[in-house]
């Protein structure tokens, strides 16, 4: 739900500036709670959407099984279509299953969205870079990376006890085990406090509870807690592998760290993140080298209201009020 209200009510808000905008959600998706400012058209299933897609002049997909179950009728009626890839779905399911045969039909289903779409959307500069190499067709692609609907400005310094935070889930992706590892190294020289925000609360207690960590809390909450908590964290961890799927994202919680202050450390392949981060001294990228990054931590502490105005002005720019 998170994502969903952080995205796609976003992007609902960038659209409308162009487009008079209706959500349709799977009735299981109750966001009015969230929202009322937006029309909805809830379904069961996709040929429920049919009468939608009847009176819509441009149609918005993010996800390749909408688009081709809409495909034929979308080319018949010659109904204008947005594709937009906020991830390459090809590459990631391979990087789950392994399994090449998939790869390849997803690889060409993602291709006809590419070649058919009338307009093409993708969360980085990377992934239109990439998807110009992959496709070969040039086509106009319009970059519209994951946003935030706010930023806070902090002023505030490290107090005793350095703030650690990682959000997210237990996939092997997001190498929790790996930020363990550094949580373990950190608290040998700094004294720190970690917290661990994810919905996988009592299975990362009891990975956490094999450790020697010392200081740390696990919690669990939704979007609104997860901000709350955050704007009293210092650094925040996100760490991937050198993967086409990582080098090409727009991780919503990279925004979230910095739009609280968070400082993040990262690895060099997280989209257009880790550039922006090493260009514009935003946080630490993380390589590999422990004792470098602890250095690094212990270089920060001291200026980070200074990082936290950098962060401020940096986000300030991702804001789907802001953004054009």
């Amino acid at each position: 739900m998170g994502i969903i209200e952080s995205q796609m009510l976003g992007l609902a808000k960038f659209y409308s500036n162009e487009y008079a905008v209706t959500i349709a959600v799977h009735e299981s998706v109750n966001l009015f709670k969230i929202n009322k400012n937006n029309k909805y058209f809830t379904y069961k299933n996709r040929f429920n959407l049919l009468p939608l897609l009847k009176n819509a002049d441009v149609i918005y997909f993010r996800n390749i099984y909408d688009y081709l179950f809409s495909f034929l009728y979308c080319r018949i009626k010659n109904k204008n279509t947005i594709y937009d890839f906020r991830g390459l779905v090809s590459y990631e399911n391979f990087n789950k299953n392994k399994n090449y045969l998939k790869f390849f039909v997803l690889y060409i289903f993602e291709f006809l969205a590419y070649a058919f779409s009338d307009i093409i959307q993708c969360v980085s500069e990377k992934m239109k870079v990439e998807l110009k190499k992959m496709y070969i067709i040039n086509k106009k692609i319009n970059v519209v990376p994951c946003m935030v609907h706010a930023n806070i400005k902090r002023t505030d310094s490290c107090e005793k006890g350095i703030k650690f935070v990682y959000i997210g889930n237990l996939s092997s992706w997001q190498m929790v085990d790996t930020i363990i590892n550094l949580a373990l190294q950190i608290q040998n020289e700094i004294d720190s406090i970690f917290t661990f925000i994810t919905f996988n609360k009592s299975e990362l207690e009891e990975k956490i509870q094999k450790t020697d960590l010392l200081h740390y809390k696990v919690l669990t909450g939704n979007n609104k807690f997860v901000k709350n908590s955050l704007s009293t964290q210092d650094f925040g961890f996100l760490i991937r592998d050198d993967l086409m799927l990582n080098r090409v994202s727009s991780p919503v919680k990279f925004l979230e760290y910095v739009s609280n202050g968070v400082i993040p450390i990262i690895t060099p392949y997280i989209g257009d993140y880790s550039d922006n981060v090493s260009e514009r001294k935003l946080g630490i990228i993380f390589n590999g080298d422990i004792a470098k990054l602890i250095k690094e931590i212990k270089l920060i502490i001291p200026d980070i209201k200074e990082y936290r105005q950098r962060l401020y002005s940096y986000s300030s720019s991702l804001t789907w009020d802001k953004f054009n």
